[in-house]
C-alpha cells in the first residue's frame, strides 16, 4: 500500500529496550512495540519537550531513549517508553554534539561538535558529568563504538586517517579519565565498509570486517587485526566477485556476529575457540542499510524508506526475510486530478497509479501498471496519463475517486519514457535517449496515436532542461547550449514548438535574461489566452515571472526575491505561488493580477520533516 506522508531516515534504527524499535524523521520519532505492533509517535516541538532533534539514541535493555536538541548549547532529555515521560535531562555541556550513545547500564556518552570533538561520559540517572575529554577527533554520527561492560570500552573511529582509537575510563579516587589504550590503523581494505565495520563481542573483544567480508579481531596489546573467518566459495567466478571490495557490514547477535553486503548475509558463531559458519542467506539485500539485534534474540533489516523485516531462520536452517513493519512505496511524483468532488490526490509509484483521500490518507483505489515512471493530468477532466520503463503510454479516467478505468495502452518502439506532459488531446513524451515524441488523444472513441517524432537536429544538440505543453498546441522547451550539461542543470533560452495538420515543426527562439534552475505555469481557468510562467534564477533567492501572449510575445514581467534562506530549489502554481528550499516551504499568496508586487505577502509552511527530501509541492484545494 501507499502510505501518506511516511518516510524515515536512512539509518536511525534503534532498539528502545528489548521488545521495541524507534525510527526518526526531523523531529519526530515513530516507536513500533514488535511484540503487539502498537505504534507511538513522539515529537520534539517545544521548550519543555526539547526543540527539535539533532541526535539521538535508544537503550537497548531499558525502555529508554535520548536525544539532543538542535540549538547550541543544547539540553539532553532523556525520555520513558511508552507514557512518553521526561525521564532526566543533562544540562548544556556542549556547543553542539554529533554523536550520544547509551552504554548498557547507566552512563550516557557523547561526542561534542568541531573543532575539539569532546568525548563527555555523563550518568543519565542523575544527570552530572562523570569526565570529559578532547580528542580532536572528526567523528560522525554512529561513529563511536561501546563495549557491553558497567565501565564501558569506547571506540571512535578516524575517517580521515583510516585509524580506530581505543579509549578506557579509569578512576583514581573521586576523578575519572580517558586512557587511550590504542590506535590501530585500519588500512585501505576497510575504505567502502568504515561505517559499519566495527562491534564488540560477548568477550569484549572488539571485531571489525573489511571490504572482502572477512572477520578480524583487534588486538590492542599489538595493534594489529587478526583473521578470525573469512568467506569461502565453491564456485570460480563467486571467487571472482568476493575478490572485488564491497562495502560490509558486521553486527552482534546471540554470541555470534552476522556479516553481510548487498547479496549476501553470514552468521558465524565461535565453537571450540574457532569461528564457523550457521547459516547463509543470499538475495537482495541492496536496499538494507542496517541489521540491528535486540536482547530477546531477534534480529531486524531496515530498509529505505522505513521498512523493517525480521531475519527467520526456521528448523531446516533456511533463512528467509519477513516485513514485520512496511512503510509503502516511494513516490515517484503526484499531481492533483480536477473534474472530482472528492478531496484526493493521485500518486504514482513504480508499480502504478493510486487515488489517496486527503484526509486521512487512505487508498481509494489502484491501478496496476507495471513500471510506471512519469505521470500528468488533464487540465480540466478526471484523465492521467503515464508512461513506464517499456515504453507504453497508458490513458486512465477516473469516474469517481474509488472508480478507474483505463481507456487506452499504446506500445511505442521508444527507449523508456523518463517525463511526460498532457494538454487537451496532446501528449508529448521523452524518452530516455531525450527524444522528444508528440502523441494525439481521441476522446470518441478512446485512442492513442503516434503523430510524430521531433528530431529536429538542433534539439539533439542542446540540453533539454524543462518541456511544458500549453494550448495551441504549443511546447516550451527550456534549453541550455551546453549538450554536456548534466542534471539538474540550468536553462538559458527558451524554444517554442507548434505544429499543424502537415506535421511541419515551427519554433521561435527567446533567449532568457538570466539562467533558470525551474519551471512552472499556472493552469488556466478557461481559454490559455495568456500563459504565465514563473521561473527561478539558478542558486539565487530570486524568481522571475513571464507572460507568453498568443502571439507568442515573451514579456519579463517581475524580479521578485524571495524570503529563502538558502537558494529556491522548485516552485509549484495554483491561485498562489508555493516555493521550496533546503530551508522550508514559502507560500506567495497572489493579491490583485493588476498589483505592481502580485507576491508581496508570504509565510513559511511549517514541516515535521526533513526538507531534502521534497521533490514536489502543489496547494490542492482553496479551504476557508
Amino acid at each position: 500500500t501507499v502510505c501518506w506522508c511516511n518516510i524515515w531516515d536512512k539509518d536511525t534504527l534503534v532498539n528502545v529496550g528489548p521488545d521495541v524499535l524507534c525510527q526518526r524523521n526531523g523531529n519526530a520519532m515513530k516507536f513500533v512495540h514488535m511484540q503487539t505492533k502498537a505504534v507511538t509517535f513522539f515529537k520534539a516541538e517545544t521548550v519543555s519537550t526539547g526543540l527539535s532533534i539533532s541526535c539521538f539514541a535508544g537503550h537497548n535493555r531499558f525502555p529508554l531513549f535520548a536525544f539532543a536538541e538542535v540549538v547550541l548549547r543544547p539540553n539532553i532529555y532523556i525520555y520513558r517508553y511508552p507514557d512518553m515521560a521526561k525521564f532526566s535531562s543533562i544540562p548544556p555541556h556542549m556547543m553542539s554534539y554529533t554523536d550520544i550513545r547509551f552504554s548498557e547500564l547507566d552512563l550516557l556518552i557523547a561526542v561534542g561538535g568541531y573543532p575539539d570533538y569532546c568525548l563527555c561520559v555523563f550518568n543519565y540517572r542523575t544527570g552530572t558529568l562523570v569526565l570529559e575529554q578532547f580528542t580532536n577527533v572528526p567523528t560522525v554520527e554512529r561513529g563511536i563504538v561501546i563495549s557491553f561492560t558497567s565501565l564501558p570500552s569506547i571506540i571512535q573511529l578516524n575517517k580521515q586517517d583510516m585509524t580506530i582509537i581505543c579509549y578506557e575510563i579509569c578512576t583514581v579516587e573521586k576523578e575519572s579519565f580517558l586512557y587511550k589504550v590504542a590506535e590501530v590503523e585500519l588500512g585501505k581494505k576497510f575504505l567502502k565498509s568504515c561505517n559499519r565495520c566495527l562491534s564488540f563481542g560477548e568477550d569484549n573483544t572488539l571485531y571489525a570486517t573489511n571490504d572482502f567480508g572477512h572477520l578480524l579481531s583487534v588486538d590492542v596489546a599489538c595493534f594489529a587485526l587478526k583473521p578470525q573467518w573469512q568467506p569461502t566459495s565453491e564456485s570460480d567466478s563467486v571467487t571472482e566477485m568476493e575478490k572485488m571490495p564491497r562495502s560490509h557490514g558486521l553486527t552482534y547477535h546471540k554470541s555470534g556476529f552476522l556479516i553481510w553486503n548487498s547479496t549476501t548475509a553470514y552468521y558465524v558463531k565461535k565453537k571450540a575457540g574457532v569461528f564457523k559458519l550457521e547459516w547463509e542467506f543470499e538475495g537482495r539485500l541492496n536496499e538494507v542499510v542496517r541489521f540491528l539485534s535486540n536482547n530477546n534474540g531477534e534480529i531486524y533489516a531496515e530498509r529505505r524508506p522505513g521498512h523493517i523485516d525480521q531475519v527467520v531462520v526456521d528448523r531446516n536452517g533456511t533463512v528467509s526475510l519477513e516485513a514485520v513493519v512496511t512503510t509503502g512505496k516511494p513516490v515517484i511524483t503526484f499531481r492533483v486530478v480536477q473534474g472530482l468532488k472528492d478531496e484526493c490526490v493521485c500518486v504514482l509509484h513504480d508499480e502504478g497509479v493510486a487515488m489517496m483521500d486527503l484526509a486521512k490518507g487512505n487508498t481509494l483505489c489502484e491501478v496496476s501498471v507495471p513500471g510506471a515512471t512519469a505521470m500528468c493530468n488533464h487540465r480540466s477532466l478526471a484523465l492521467v496519463v503515464v508512461g513506464t520503463l517499456d515504453a507504453s503510454i497508458v490513458l486512465i479516467h477516473f469516474e469517481r475517486a474509488t472508480l478507474p478505468h483505463v481507456l487506452c495502452d499504446l506500445k511505442m518502439e521508444t527507449a523508456a519514457v523518463v517525463g511526460i506532459e498532457f494538454n487537451d488531446s496532446w501528449v508529448v513524451f521523452q524518452d530516455q535517449m531525450k527524444v522528444l515524441h508528440v502523441v494525439q488523444v481521441d476522446n470518441r472513441p478512446h485512442k492513442l496515436t503516434h503523430y510524430f517524432e521531433m528530431n529536429p537536429p538542433e534539439l539533439s544538440q542542446v540540453f533539454i532542461h524543462t518541456f511544458l505543453l500549453a494550448d495551441g498546441p504549443r511546447l516550451m522547451v527550456f534549453i541550455n547550449r551546453d549538450h554536456s550539461m548534466k542534471r539538474p542543470g540550468f536553462a538559458t533560452e527558451l524554444w517554442l514548438y507548434n505544429w499543424g495538420k502537415d506535421k511541419r515543426l515551427h519554433r521561435r527562439e527567446y533567449i532568457l535574461p538570466k539562467q533558470y534552475g525551474f519551471f512552472c505555469v499556472q493552469p488556466p481557468v478557461g481559454r490559455w489566452a495568456l500563459i504565465e510562467i514563473v521561473a527561478t534564477e539558478y542558486n539565487t533567492l530570486n524568481f522571475d515571472q513571464f507572460a507568453l501572449n498568443e502571439k507568442d510575445e515573451l514579456q519579463w514581467i517581475a524580479s521578485t526575491k524571495s524570503g529563502h534562506f538558502s537558494y529556491i530549489l522548485g516552485a509549484g502554481m495554483t491561485k498562489h505561488l508555493v516555493t521550496w528550499s533546503l530551508g522550508g516551504i514559502l507560500v506567495h499568496f497572489k493579491q490583485h493580477k493588476r498589483a505592481k508586487k502580485p507576491f508581496m505577502i508570504c509565510r513559511f509552511l511549517n514541516l515535521g520533516m526533513q526538507t531534502e527530501y521534497i521533490l514536489r509541492v502543489k496547494e490542492c484545494f482553496n479551504s476557508k
